[in-house]
C-alpha cells in the first residue's frame, strides 16, 4: 500500500508543468549576488585552466531578464543578458540561463552562462544561440 501511494505521489508530481512554484524555490533573479559571484567565479575557473586569454570577468552590470519560462518544459528557467567588464577594460555580452532543479544531485539551481565575441569553441552554438529565449 505505501509503496503505491508513493508511485501515485511521484507521478503526479512529475506531470506538475514548470510552472508549479511549490515543488521548486523561486529562481533568483538575474541580477542576484549569487548569481553573478557563481558566473565570475567559473569564467575565472576556465581561464586559468583552459582559455589563458589574460583576462577575467571583472564585473558585470545592467543585468536584467529577457524570458521566463519560454516553452514547453518542466525545467523552470530564467534567461538573462548583462554586460561584462574584463579585467582587461574591454566591455562585452553576457548571455546566461538560471535553470531550477540543475544543481548538485538535482537540487538547487545552476548558471549557464556565454560571452558571444569570446566563444571560439561555440559551446553554445553560434553568438550563444542555445542559451536565448
Amino acid at each position: 500500500m505505501m509503496r503505491w501511494a508513493l508511485g501515485l505521489f511521484v507521478l503526479l508530481v512529475s506531470a506538475l508543468p514548470a510552472s508549479a512554484n511549490w515543488w521548486w524555490k523561486p529562481l533568483p533573479y538575474c541580477g542576484d549576488a549569487g548569481v553573478i559571484n557563481y558566473i565570475q567565479t567559473e569564467a575565472a575557473w576556465a581561464e586559468r585552466h583552459t582559455w589563458h586569454r589574460g583576462w577575467v570577468i571583472h564585473r558585470v552590470a545592467h543585468t536584467g531578464e529577457t524570458a521566463l519560462d519560454p516553452g514547453p518544459s518542466k525545467i523552470h528557467r530564467r534567461y538573462c543578458r548583462g554586460t561584462a567588464y574584463l579585467s582587461d577594460g574591454r566591455a562585452s555580452e553576457l548571455v546566461y540561463v538560471i535553470e531550477a532543479g540543475q544543481g548538485f544531485a538535482s537540487m538547487g539551481w545552476n548558471v549557464e552562462f556565454c560571452l558571444p565575441a569570446y566563444d571560439p569553441w561555440r559551446i553554445y552554438d553560434s553568438w550563444c544561440r542555445s542559451i536565448r529565449p
